[in-house]
């Protein structure tokens, strides 16, 4: 039996199926798209010779053996009918380069790229045209640069007498390679010197670019220069809600820019490709697949920017009021919160880091519209705006806040205005560890506990602010307000005020903060209030630290993590006053010395920790764990913790933390641990 390929225009056509003849052949014909598309692109030209450029989508599944890839010219205006047919080129993501010479200066040449497949036929891009000149262009030095824009200038030579029929711009990438094909960016008018602003650049990264001077479909690329735009922290804003909204899209330095424009996941930024199979078929927020995981747009912030979540999106639109404003000319929605923020987003679509599960040629998104605002889709080859979204910044001290879970207002219907941080009695919601504020089992102090909160909305208004809570056993408790300030505090209108409890606890029963007649007094519409920190056993003097000064790792290679505060012994240079983080001679004591610190990236491991510590005397000393939890504590997962020293004694020999087999158990390189305070009393 044997076995033929039907070549022709079948090959550039559509499905793969068998037929069985009545005679001993089997025709298997090829129907999928094998070019799906064919584009000719501008030329660069010479007096002399011309480089062609193309795109041809999508040859990835062929043999380069089986076809042929090109420009074809010549000076009539059909190349096609008997041009000269130069081979060229491909590169992995479809794009054709070809190399004419010979030609003759001053004649305009038609070309267009083309694909051969089997040697059999031949499908063209449409045709265009360039003018062999020798006309010169010098790009100049880029200025006015800033993290979204700079200025570039030109200067053309020799094209005086064909301006009129002469083009000038720029064309810049990301490496100095692809700037013949880069992007566009022509001048409405053609002078002998030119220039322009581009705008909805990355921040703190180097573009590579060139004036041109273009006649017809060919450009004359001048010398490429480069510059490096400005590094960006971006600003970002609380709306209340499980993530804070940068108040700029990627790309702007203004709310009402759009910004840079790009498919869904493309991490090259400028792919232009028009095929979804270019593009991320998957969810991408927040993975090494999001398009903000390369950039550095953050500043000096621990929580870094990531494209939202369909789920963010949808809470965006749902807890805010939505407003069709103009700003600066651009028409958008201006998103305002009930704590009276808000962000101001353009008309358009913007990409969630969600694909639909339906369809993964989609990924949904939000878009802005006269109408209103909304979830949607968008093909993932579109070009679309993003805006970011990042975690609020960690508290130095205290424990987790989800203020998104927060449920506030006339809860009980008595004039008051609460703030429910968790409550199982009044009806709020809040009574589980997925729906409250904070979560329980970090609930655990021996002395005391503070909230420290924003309230707004209340203008210069007075009231009674008390705690409602009890622990987890209901030993420590309070209910109402006192005038000693146990448990309560005055509040004397828009502001942060601390209400602290004294007592032992470990959990929470209630917990919630209650403003006395508030609601009858301003409206509980028009109150917002937000906790800022919880803190248990705040006492002494909290001694400022330098986290850059904190030497971390299996210093003593023994298995264990250490995070050096100060340390003349072990090598980890952590050993003077100008290598320590916090000011030895302030540390004097007389009951206790303690530490509260973060730690990150161990997830759910567990081990023991203990203060490393010896006084400048050598009077107080610690030197590993203790059950009781003398300097000692134990570690259970990614959180805040908090240890202590009882003793007396002036300034640092040694000061450091232990974390027992931890460098062993999960791998050094992993730990991550900021000092939040030292405490002094």
């Amino acid at each position: 039996m044997k076995h033929r390929i039907i070549s022709g225009m079948m090959l550039l056509t559509a499905v793969v199926f068998q037929t069985a003849c009545s005679n001993d052949e089997d025709y298997s014909i090829s129907t999928s798209a094998v070019v799906s598309s064919i584009t000719t692109d501008d030329a660069a030209v010479t007096a002399i010779s011309a480089t062609t450029y193309g795109t041809i989508q999508d040859l990835s599944g062929l043999a380069s053996s089986s076809y042929q890839v090109g420009s074809v010219y010549s000076t009539s205006g059909d190349p096609t009918q008997g041009g000269t047919r130069q081979i060229g080129a491909i590169d992995e993501n479809g794009k054709v380069s070809a190399q004419l010479s010979g030609l003759a200066e001053g004649t305009t040449y038609y070309y267009a790229t083309f694909v051969t497949l089997q040697g059999k036929v031949t499908k063209y891009g449409e045709v265009k045209s360039f003018v062999a000149t020798d006309a010169d262009v010098a790009t100049q030095a880029a200025t006015d640069i800033t993290a979204c824009s700079a200025l570039l200038s030109g200067q053309a030579q020799g094209v005086n007498d064909i301006l009129a029929s002469t083009a000038v711009g720029f064309k810049y990438a990301l490496s100095e390679e692809e700037v013949p094909t880069g992007v566009d960016v022509a001048l409405d008018e053609a002078n002998g010197n030119f220039s322009t602003t581009v705008k909805s650049l990355l921040p703190g990264t180097t573009y590579y670019y060139a004036a041109y001077t273009k006649v017809g479909d060919g450009f004359i690329l001048g010398n490429i220069q480069s510059f490096t735009t400005a590094s960006q922290s971006m600003e970002y804003v609380d709306l209340g809600l499980s993530v804070l909204w940068a108040k700029y899209n990627l790309g702007a330095e203004k709310e009402n820019e759009n910004g840079l424009l790009l498919g869904y996941g493309d991490q090259t930024f400028y792919n232009r490709s028009t095929s979804n199979d270019d593009y991320t078929p998957w969810d991408i927020a927040g993975t090494d697949d999001d398009v903000l995981a390369s950039l550095d747009i953050d500043g000096d912030a621990k929580m870094k920017s990531k494209m939202p979540t369909i789920d963010q999106v949808e809470e965006l639109i749902s807890k805010t009021t939505q407003d069709v404003v103009t700003v600066d000319g651009v028409d958008g929605i201006r998103f305002t919160a009930k704590n009276g923020n808000s962000i101001f987003l353009p008309m358009g679509s913007y990409w969630s880091g969600t694909i639909n599960e339906i369809n993964d040629a989609y990924s949904k998104t939000l878009k802005v519209a006269a109408e209103g605002a909304s979830a949607g889709l968008s093909q993932r080859a579109l070009q679309l705006a993003i805006r970011s979204v990042r975690q609020e910044e960690p508290v130095e001290e205290g424990i987790t806040i989800r203020n998104y879970n927060a449920v506030q207002g006339d809860i009980e219907g008595n004039g008051n205005y609460r703030f429910d941080i968790y409550n199982e009695w009044d009806g709020s919601g809040t009574g589980t560890d997925d729906t409250s504020v904070l979560i329980r089992s970090e609930v655990d102090f021996k002395e005391s506990i503070s909230a420290t909160f924003t309230i707004t909305g209340i203008g210069n208004t007075e009231c009674q602010a008390t705690m409602i809570f009890a622990d987890g056993t209901w030993g420590c408790q309070n209910w109402g307000y006192n005038d000693n300030g146990e448990g309560s505090v005055m509040i004397k209108g828009d502001g942060t005020y601390t209400v602290t409890l004294h007592g032992a606890g470990s959990g929470i029963a209630i917990f919630a903060i209650d403003f006395i007649g508030l609601s009858n007094a301003v409206g509980a519409e028009n109150i917002n209030v937000k906790l800022n920190t919880c803190v248990m056993d705040d006492w002494g003097t909290k001694l400022p630290f330098d986290n850059t000064k904190l030497v971390t790792g299996d210093i003593e290679k023994n298995g264990n993590f250490r995070a050096d505060i100060y340390n003349e012994w072990d090598g980890s240079g952590a050993s003077s006053d100008e290598t320590c983080g916090v000011d030895r001679s302030k540390v004097n004591f007389d009951k206790r010395i303690g530490v509260t610190f973060a730690i990150s990236g161990i997830g759910d491991a567990e081990c023991d920790a203990t203060m490393i510590f010896a006084d400048g005397t050598w009077g107080t000393q610690n030197w590993g764990y203790n059950a009781d939890g003398t300097g000692s504590v134990h570690v259970k997962g990614d959180g805040i913790y908090t240890m202590t020293l009882a003793g007396a004694g002036s300034g640092i020999a040694i000061f450091a933390i232990d974390f027992l087999g931890l460098s062993e158990a999960v791998g050094m390189d992993k730990v991550k641990v900021r000092i939040s305070s030292i405490r002094v009393e």
